[in-house]
């Protein structure tokens, strides 16, 4: 292939790519209202559910010039549904690179305080103002910042997160400030 082709074959990809996560995003969405009814505990170890995520996010991070490293994570069992908690931290983390530039740095991280569970993904990316703290858990919300590759971005993502945290009774939280990148915090109870 010419240099021409693989740049079209890498647009018609991403471009794929993007309309398959739209679709799974909007099932997730309709989806989310019945969770309740289908959530399957069972014991997560996070110590090897986080690194495996991670592994499936690191084409995407080399593609884009994006170091994905894996901070200190605990031998740590817990009882919860591994889909939805899986689908959880893949959104969050599909977040961080989207709006993390060439050379910038993804952290997946996990920790234990007593009774409760937090894993973290931190980014170096624009961060996100305080007024669009307050805002981007909302439904079809989109923050100011735009993702740094051009990549879409349908405002559900963390609408998302949101539902499945209320949904296995953990929360999401948001620290960031402007031009320093963003972290966000799965909370769980065990």
């Amino acid at each position: 292939f010419t240099e021409e082709q693989r740049k079209a074959i890498e647009r018609i990809r991403k471009a794929a790519a993007g309309g398959d996560q739209l679709i799974n995003r909007i099932l997730d969405v309709e989806a989310s209202d019945v969770n309740r009814k289908r959530i399957q505990l069972e014991p997560v170890r996070l110590h090897e559910l986080l690194p495996e995520i991670a592994r499936n996010f690191h084409l995407e991070a080399d593609m884009k010039g994006v170091i994905l490293l894996k901070g200190s994570i605990p031998v740590i069992t817990l009882l919860s549904d591994r889909q939805l908690l899986e689908r959880a931290i893949s959104n969050l983390l599909s977040n961080a690179l989207k709006f993390s530039s060439p050379g910038g740095r993804v952290w997946l991280e996990a920790g234990a305080e007593p009774g409760e569970v937090q894993v973290k993904v931190r980014d170096e990316g624009p961060g996100i103002s305080p007024e669009d703290q307050r805002k981007i858990f909302a439904q079809y919300t989109r923050a100011d910042a735009s993702p740094t590759g051009g990549e879409k971005s349908t405002g559900l993502g963390l609408f998302i997160v949101q539902r499945i945290m209320h949904e296995l009774q953990g929360t999401v939280t948001c620290r960031s400030t402007p031009g320093e990148g963003a972290e966000f915090t799965l909370h769980l109870r065990t």
